[in-house]
C-alpha cells in the first residue's frame, strides 16, 4: 500500500478509536438503539427535501439540463481559493492559546477531521480534530477550547453575513424576514455568551446538569484573551464574502433567474442555509436541512424547481472542494517530510479521557 495511504489511514483510525471509547460506557442495548433513532432522524431531517424533489423533479431534470458549466467552474475555484482560510482561523485560535503550531499542520488536520461530519451525528468532527490537536502537542484544555472558538469565529462570519443581507432587503415574506433575524440574532447572543467568565460555572449550579463534567469548560474562562476573537471574526467574514461570490456563480451558472439577487444577497442566503445546517447537529454535514432553507430562501425569488436544483448543486460544490483539501492535506500529513508528525500522531498517548470526550461532543 502507497505511504500516503497507509499514514492517513493511521491517522484516521487513530482519531476514530478515540472517538469510539468515548461510547464504550453505553453497554450493547443503547448502542443498538443509537443506530436506528439516528436513521429515523436523518430520514426525518431529509423527508422535506426528498418530497420536495419528487414533485419538483420535471422541473428540476429541466433546469440542470441547461446548466453554464463555465460559471461552475469559475464558482467552484472561488470556493477552492477561500477554503484554506479555514485552517487559518484555527491556526489563529490555536496561537492566542499559546499552542504555537505550523499554519500548514493545523491546517491540514483541520480538513482531515472534517471527514468525521460526514459520519452519523455530525458532531464528530469537532472531538475528532480536539483529539488530533492533541497528538501533536496542544494540550487538553487548549484543543477543547480552540475548537471551540473556531466554531464561534466562523459561526459569526456566517451570521453576519446573513445580518448583512436582511439589513440590504432579501427578498422574503415577512414572517421568514422576521423569523431568520431573530433566529440569527440569538445565535449570536448564545455565542458570545459562552465567552462570559462565569457563564460555565452559572450552568453547574442547575440541577440537570450537574451530572455532566463543565470543569473542563470552567477552566477555560481564565483565559481571558479575546484578541483572538477580532482576528478570528475578520478572516471568518473575508471567507463567507469569497465564499459568497463563489456561490452566486454557482446560482446564476444553475438559473439565470439568480441575476435578479445583488452578490450580497445571494452570499446571504447562502450563509443563512448554511447557519440552519450548522446549528441541527445531528444532521450529517448538514445534509437535508441545510438543502431546505436553502430552497426555502431561494424559493421567494426564483421557482421552486430553480430553487432545488441550486440547493443540490451547492451541495455536490461544497462537498468536493472540500474534498480536494482533505485529499490534498492526506497526502501531505503523509509526507516524507512529515513522518515525524505521523509516528507521533501513532505513538502518543492524547491527554483525553471518556468524560471529556463526551463534553467536548456535546458541545
Amino acid at each position: 500500500m502507497p505511504q500516503f495511504s497507509t499514514s492517513a489511514m493511521n491517522l484516521w483510525l487513530f482519531t476514530m478509536s478515540k472517538l469510539s471509547s468515548s461510547t464504550r460506557n453505553l453497554g450493547p442495548a443503547p448502542k443498538l438503539l443509537a443506530i436506528p433513532l439516528r436513521l429515523l432522524i436523518l430520514i426525518i431531517l431529509t423527508a422535506p427535501l426528498v418530497f420536495a424533489l419528487y414533485k419538483q423533479w420535471v422541473g428540476v431534470q429541466a433546469t440542470l439540463a441547461l446548466i453554464d458549466w463555465n460559471g461552475l467552474v469559475i464558482g467552484s475555484l472561488v470556493q477552492i481559493a477561500g477554503l484554506p482560510l479555514m485552517g487559518v482561523i484555527s491556526w489563529i485560535v490555536l496561537h492566542y492559546l499559546n499552542a504555537q503550531q505550523p499554519l500548514s499542520r493545523v491546517t491540514g488536520i483541520y480538513f482531515i477531521s472534517q471527514l468525521a461530519k460526514y459520519l452519523p451525528g455530525g458532531i464528530w468532527a469537532f472531538p475528532g480534530r480536539a483529539i488530533a490537536y492533541q497528538t501533536i502537542g496542544v494540550d487538553k484544555v487548549a484543543s477543547v477550547l480552540g475548537v471551540m472558538r473556531e466554531v464561534i469565529g466562523l459561526f459569526l462570519g456566517a451570521a453576519v453575513m446573513g445580518l448583512l443581507g436582511l439589513i440590504q432587503g432579501l427578498p422574503m415574506s415577512r414572517w421568514i424576514n422576521v423569523t431568520t433575524l431573530l433566529g440569527t440574532i440569538i445565535c449570536i447572543l448564545m455565542v458570545i455568551l459562552t465567552q462570559i467568565p462565569g457563564f460555565w460555572k452559572f450552568l453547574k449550579q442547575l440541577k440537570f446538569l450537574q451530572k455532566i463534567n463543565l470543569s473542563v469548560f470552567e477552566s477555560l474562562q481564565s483565559q481571558l484573551d479575546l484578541r483572538w476573537l477580532g482576528f478570528a471574526f475578520i478572516v471568518s467574514l473575508i471567507y463567507w464574502f469569497i465564499t459568497g461570490i463563489g456561490f452566486y456563480y454557482i446560482a446564476i451558472a444553475i438559473t439565470p433567474t439568480a441575476a435578479s439577487l445583488t452578490w450580497l444577497q445571494t452570499s446571504s442566503i447562502f450563509a443563512l442555509a448554511w447557519c440552519v445546517g450548522f446549528v441541527i447537529v445531528i444532521a450529517p454535514a448538514g445534509i437535508g436541512v441545510r438543502e431546505s432553507a436553502l430552497t426555502l430562501l431561494l424559493a421567494q425569488s426564483m421557482s421552486v424547481s430553480e430553487a432545488l436544483s441550486v440547493a443540490i448543486i451547492a451541495r455536490l460544490w461544497w462537498t468536493i472542494t472540500e474534498a480536494v483539501y482533505i485529499v490534498i492535506s492526506v497526502v501531505w500529513i503523509s509526507g516524507s517530510a512529515n513522518r515525524f508528525l505521523m509516528r507521533k500522531l501513532i505513538s502518543s498517548k492524547p491527554e483525553v479521557d471518556d468524560r471529556n470526550t463526551n463534553n467536548t461532543a456535546s458541545s
